[in-house]
């Protein structure tokens, strides 16, 4: 061996350095070689601390040879306890905490190891191979065990590790880029998904067969010592071996088995039997036996579910199934009832080339009862009756002394009777029912009640032009799909306002609009206007929404919703006036009075109570039929005449409104001789 001068050193020479190197505190160094080697291996400042060292050291000998006496041997026993004491707490030089590359070569050179100097860039390497040199070199000496102990536990390093050349890198990034291209292998779940783990197409029933010869030999060999001949053991024994066997049992491979299937959410799969040839997490495939008419030397292979946890996804589904079941109702419900029942491609048809009326004026009481209506312009021939607590007419009680006009009308010029509605009693729908003939869409559910879902037909669509006055929540609707229909509606300001001073102010406010109308339509002030007042087909609509108003503010059996109907019935006589002046009398035109709905006498409406779904309707003018003598002598019930169209249905009215029929005999008796011709609001 060599050192890293070239000098030659004496194989305990290397021992000793060995020794040093890996020195506990228990076992300090002592070898004389010791200094020497650590001198020859260190730089040269620590040269000359070690040479300093060992200097001091051959003058404390010295010394200590030539004391003499007590004062001397006392020295010297000093003396010697601290040299005790510096072997105990020796440290090691740090030099040699670190394996030097210089000291590796030696044994690198000796052992033959130089060409695989680069494998010991890696620690556990370097950590076999200097082990492997240390046995090889102190094998059989005093120095060896204590040499291979001292390497435990040490992590060992190169001060110039071996670093790799460029075509060794390379190398690692072509096998790296070559690991990342590899396709990796498809967990199982994954080949689940996709259906990898099932047998295609079919295979011959005899190799099945062979399969459950292997997987018979399988099952003897698993549970031979369960299923030996059973020695008498006590209970608890017992229960242990059949412990064991549920646990084999449950976690046994299947491939191989003869199985029958006794149940199965098909149907078509009981009572099928075969052998098991594959097995997965979910399902098993059977290979059955061909049968007598097919090719005997193959047969098809079936699924069946075979895991308990199929009887959680069956429940799933099943619940899935329900929802899905239950949400086609409900929607079925929506297509079938809630669909709108405007028919849009039905064709305008004209009855008669020359109808009797050129112009139709209509006036609708908002929010009217029918026998609070007949009460005050019916009650007596020749005043109103405007006493809330009146039930016969013997008591006359009025602070209107004038002969109420509809009253008259009923008498003498037209016909009148109740007019029958359905929920909901609101405005909307009502004015729909009144001025097109049809009830509530149910579609409109979807706009929450607040406006038509789709464009319908009125008598506004087939009118040349039409006017229409009132509150701002029906005007618009009337004319909405009206283009040639004119439309005025007071602001909500106006409407409280005027609700806040007198509810009757906003019937007024529509009288004056009709007022102002014919005013200006004169053939000088405005002649478009003068001709389309002129036209035939012309419609105006009078809304009056005072009694609407009057009836949830003071209720329907008080006075002011009394006086409120008679002011009105002041209004409709006033404009009949202004619409016969303006034409001249000339006998073409017709009126209809009627209301939306009624209230009970708190003033709600809404539902299909008889006091809400029951209204006035009187009309007189060209084409309407006069009043007609009762047929009927007895005074205790009305002459009605049914209408042709809905005469089930009214008649079933009638016999389910008993008591408000003996009501209306005990208050109306001014027309109690007259026939009353009720109809739907719809006809």
């Amino acid at each position: 061996m060599s050192s890293a001068g070239g000098k030659k050193r004496p194989r305990a020479d290397l021992l000793s350095s060995l020794d040093a190197a890996f020195a506990s505190a228990a076992q300090p160094a002592t070898s004389k070689y010791t200094t020497q080697a650590a001198a020859q291996v260190a730089p040269k400042g620590n040269k000359q601390q070690a040479y300093q060292h060992s200097k001091r050291k051959r003058k404390d000998k010295k010394r200590d040879k030539s004391g003499n006496g007590r004062g001397g041997r006392r020295e010297a026993d000093k003396q010697a306890g601290k040299e005790e004491k510096k072997k105990e707490e020796v440290k090691v030089d740090p030099l040699y905490e670190k394996m030097d590359a210089e000291l590796l070569a030696i044994g690198l050179k000796d052992c033959s190891l130089q060409p695989q100097a680069k494998m010991l860039a890696k620690p556990r390497a370097l950590h076999e191979t200097f082990k492997n040199y240390l046995e090889s070199v102190t094998q059989g000496t005093r120095a060896g065990s204590n040499a291979v102990d001292g390497l435990k536990n040490k992590v060992l390093s190169l001060d110039n590790p071996y670093k790799t050349t460029a075509t060794e890198t390379a190398e690692k990034a072509i096998a790296a880029a070559s690991r990342k291209q590899t396709a990796e292998l498809l967990s199982g779940r994954r080949r689940r998904e996709l259906g990898l783990h099932m047998l295609g197409g079919e295979i011959k029933y005899s190799d099945a067969e062979q399969l459950n010869d292997i997987w018979t030999r399988y099952v003897s060999q698993v549970i031979e010592s369960e299923l030996s001949e059973v020695q008498p053991v006590i209970e608890e024994a017992q229960r242990t071996r059949n412990a064991k066997l549920q646990a084999k049992l449950k976690y046994l491979d299947l491939s191989g088995c003869r199985v029958e299937v006794i149940q199965s959410q098909n149907p078509c799969n009981v009572g099928l039997n075969g052998i098991i040839v594959a097995e997965s997490k979910q399902t098993v495939q059977i290979c059955r036996p061909a049968s007598p008419t097919s090719d005997d030397t193959k047969s098809s292979i079936c699924s069946t579910p075979s895991r308990a946890s199929d009887m959680g996804s069956s429940i799933v589904r099943l619940l899935l199934l329900g929802v899905a079941f239950h949400a086609l109702c409900i929607i079925s419900i929506f297509d079938i009832y809630f669909q709108s029942t405007v028919e849009s491609s039905i064709h305008s048809a004209n009855y008669t080339s020359s109808p009797p009326a050129k112009r139709v004026i209509i006036f609708t009481f908002d929010g009217c009862r029918v026998d609070k209506l007949f009460k005050v312009v019916a009650g007596y021939a020749d005043q109103h009756d405007l006493n809330p607590d009146s039930t016969t007419n013997t008591t006359k009680i009025s602070s209107d002394s004038r002969v109420p006009f509809l009253g008259d009308v009923m008498r003498n010029r037209g016909s009148w009777g109740v007019s029958h509605n359905h929920a909901p009693t609101e405005s909307r729908p009502c004015h729909v029912a009144l001025t097109a003939g049809m009830y509530e869409d149910p579609h409109a559910v979807s706009n929450s009640w607040k406006r038509h879902p789709v464009p319908f037909d009125s008598v506004f669509n087939q009118s040349n032009n039409a006017f229409i006055f009132g509150n701002k929540d029906v005007a618009p609707i009337l004319a909405a799909h009206a283009p040639q229909a004119v439309e005025k509606h007071y602001s909500a300001r106006e409407e409280v306002e005027m609700a806040r001073e007198d509810t009757t102010l906003l019937d007024v406010w529509a009288y004056r609009r009709v007022k102002e109308l014919f005013a200006k339509g004169t053939e000088a002030k405005d002649p478009e206007l003068y001709s389309k007042l002129h036209d035939e087909k012309l419609v105006i609509y009078c809304h009056f929404l005072g009694t609407d108003l009057t009836g949830p503010k003071y209720g329907a059996d008080s006075k002011e919703y009394l006086e409120n109907i008679a002011v009105v019935d002041d209004l409709i006589e006033k404009t009949h006036k202004i619409i016969e002046e303006y034409y001249g009398n000339d006998g073409r035109t017709a009126y209809v009075v009627n209301a939306d709905h009624g209230m009970d006498l708190r003033g709600d409406h809404g539902d299909d109570a008889p006091a809400k779904t029951r209204t006035a309707i009187i009309a007189w003018g060209a084409g309407i039929q006069g009043p007609e003598t009762a047929k009927k002598t007895d005074k205790n019930e009305f002459d009605v005449e049914l209408p042709t169209r809905s005469t089930a249905e009214v008649q079933a009215r009638l016999e389910a409104q008993e008591h408000e029929e003996q009501v209306a005999v005990r208050e109306w008796g001014a027309v109690l001789g007259f026939k009353r011709k009720d109809v739907m609001q719809t006809d």
